[in-house]
Parts: C-alpha cells; structure tokens; sequence
C-alpha cells in the first residue's frame, strides 16, 4: 500500500503486517504514544528510524 509520511512528505511503501519496515523499530510506550498524538498515520523508514533514535523531553511525556 502506498502511504505519504506526514512529516516529510514522501511517498513509501506499507505492508501493514508483520513484514512492514517499522517490525525493525522498538519504541517505548511513551514514544509510541507521542508518535501517535503528533502524526496522523504511518512514517516512512527514514523519519521512524530518526524518531525512534531521538530522546523524549519530560514536557512530552507528560502529554
């Protein structure tokens, strides 16, 4: 299926299901929440695998 990353805009490609790049990425639960109040549907691998190195800040865990 193809999908259009909301925070950068590409074009890529989603399985959805368990053969999808983002099997390959562990968020936290607070990550995984975060992700999911800031973006509306699926990140291509680029900006998941940036999101996923990055450091959460005490003000966003407490959103």
């Amino acid at each position: 299926m193809r999908k259009t990353c909301p925070k950068c805009k590409s074009e890529f490609e989603c399985k959805h299901n368990e053969n999808c790049f983002c099997m390959n990425y562990r968020l936290s639960a607070d990550k995984l929440r975060i992700l999911k109040n800031e973006f509306d549907g699926c990140l291509c691998e680029d900006c998941l695998k940036d999101y996923a190195q990055t450091k959460i800040t005490d003000k966003e865990t407490k959103k």
